[in-house]
């Protein structure tokens, strides 16, 4: 099963996670989650599922008809801020599990101790509530949106997307995408001019060679104007100050605008949906390191153990879209706008080492899962 692997840095602590944790066990799901007391919804909530949202289903555009003419164009655009749908009504994504939940009698897609209603639209972006709740629990100083934006803004992070046989026109029905992660610029303030030459991380090409991305599309057209991207694999850093924390997300697509910008072209309303599966959601949390590069480890107490139970509590939605309804959620929905501007890829760089893990196997959260 392919991948999407997704990496932040985090500016909070694990002990502001632990504290998102616990409103998410103390207090009211987000308006898109709703629970009665046996874990599905309530009276109140009826008439809002009835209601439905005002459009089902939403998605990227299909492919465009006509044959494809190869051009050896190559445009390449740095990823410049992010949207990660806390506290919004609307957040980015698409409808994953092509079901809107919720609405006129549409139930989940897989069976969890919660009743997780899609967004407006029929979007699967459960992640963007423990974004928010994680957001709440740091007062936004440190974390969120407007957090990384403004640190992809002054050149600490971005991710490189380059587009490759792009005839420039509103349909195109046959592009290769690739992706980039990049650690930033260093002490530098990047132009958005298309003059940025990035770092690229070491992590993200093979032997070196820019020539072969690992994080490539499976599929890649423009339709409309609009690009869209299968993509099995791809890495995506979001830098804050020293923590970090490693994702992986599964059957993921990149979508955007490729809007004329200065002789080139720039994304606008980008979108990276897809799943994070429970065993990547553990690895993610044994990636963890906090400001003094320290690790988030199970034998924390009430710290590590209300984390797990807001990711397991949260879980809305399978990694196999073609799974079954009776089995278990597996998956977090996620949904991650975003914009670019122009830049250059720049030299293959070898990000440094994270400091030690967690002291045993016992206590690493990568040995550990929901069920235990």
């Amino acid at each position: 099963m392919s991948a999407l692997k997704l990496v932040v840095s985090l500016g909070a602590a694990a002990t502001l996670l632990a504290c998102a944790a616990a409103v998410v066990q103390s207090c009211a799901l987000p308006d898109f989650a709703v629970a009665g007391a046996d874990g599905g919804p309530d009276a109140s909530d009826d008439a809002a599922m009835e209601a439905g949202p005002g459009h089902c289903g939403k998605t990227y555009p299909d492919p465009p008809g006509g044959t494809d003419a190869p051009i050896s164009n190559t445009v390449v655009l740095a990823l410049r801020s992010v949207d990660l749908g806390e506290g919004e009504a609307n957040p980015p994504g698409y409808d994953l599990d092509k079901q809107c939940t919720c609405y006129m009698d549409a139930g989940p897609t897989c069976v969890s101790p919660y009743q997780h209603c899609d967004a407006p639209d029929g979007v699967d972006n459960g992640g963007a509530a423990l974004i928010n709740l994680v957001s709440i629990a740091t007062g936004g100083a440190n974390f969120g949106s407007t957090y990384f934006s403004n640190k992809a803004e002054q050149g600490r992070w971005s991710l490189l997307v380059q587009v490759t046989g792009y005839n420039g026109q509103a349909n195109d029905p046959k592009v290769d995408v690739a992706l980039f992660p990049s650690k930033g610029l260093g002490a530098a303030t990047p132009k958005w001019d298309g003059s940025d030459a990035w770092p690229v991380d070491a992590a993200s090409v093979t032997n070196g060679d820019l020539a072969m991305p690992v994080y490539k599309s499976a599929g890649a057209y423009v339709s409309n104007h609009v690009l869209v991207a299968a993509m099995p694999s791809v890495s995506l850093t979001i830098s804050g100050e020293v923590n970090t924390i490693t994702m992986k997300l599964s059957e993921g697509v990149l979508t955007g605008t490729l809007a004329s910008f200065g002789g080139t072209f720039r994304i606008t309303d980008g979108v990276v949906a897809a799943r994070w599966y429970e065993p990547d959601i553990f690895a993610a949390l044994s990636s963890y390191r906090d400001s003094k590069g320290k690790p988030l480890c199970t034998d924390l107490g009430f710290t590590y153990s209300t984390a797990k139970g807001a990711i397991c509590n949260g879980l809305d939605i399978l990694k196999d879209q073609g799974g079954a309804k009776s089995l278990p959620c597996d998956s977090l929905s996620v949904g991650i706008g975003f914009h670019a501007d122009p830049a250059k890829l720049g030299a293959v760089t070898v990000p440094p080492m994270p400091t030690p893990g967690c002291a045993t196997p016992a206590t690493d959260p990568i040995n550990d899962s929901c069920s235990k």
